[in-house]
């Protein structure tokens, strides 16, 4: 009877073990979708809004990616160059929060 119940045990591991990897297979898919589904939907908020989305992830084509090339100003024309001028805003009196309108 002892051969009957090793068997029946290691059958139950290796179904366990069979059990276990699915579930994480789920799970691994889930997460993908939710990921793909988060990225659609902030593509689609982003083209309702009127924006269009800014997909710059190309690496080892013309050589290294936007993503990771230094923020430091390129040499632009003078054209791209606007002049503002500043004014200091005198200071406002406080606004009351009351709900009475004191």
């Amino acid at each position: 009877m002892a051969p009957f119940t090793l068997l029946f045990r290691r059958l139950a591991v290796a179904a366990f073990g069979l059990l276990a990897f699915l579930v994480g297979l789920l799970i691994a898919g889930l997460l993908l979708a939710a990921g793909a589904a988060t990225v659609a939907g902030l593509m689609g908020w982003s083209l309702l809004r009127g924006r269009r989305p800014a997909l710059r992830w190309r690496v080892g084509r013309l050589g290294v990616s936007p993503f990771f090339r230094s923020a430091a100003p390129r040499p632009g024309d003078a054209a791209d160059v606007v002049d503002v001028v500043a004014r200091e805003v005198p200071p406002s009196p406080p606004v009351s929060l009351a709900r009475d309108g004191r």
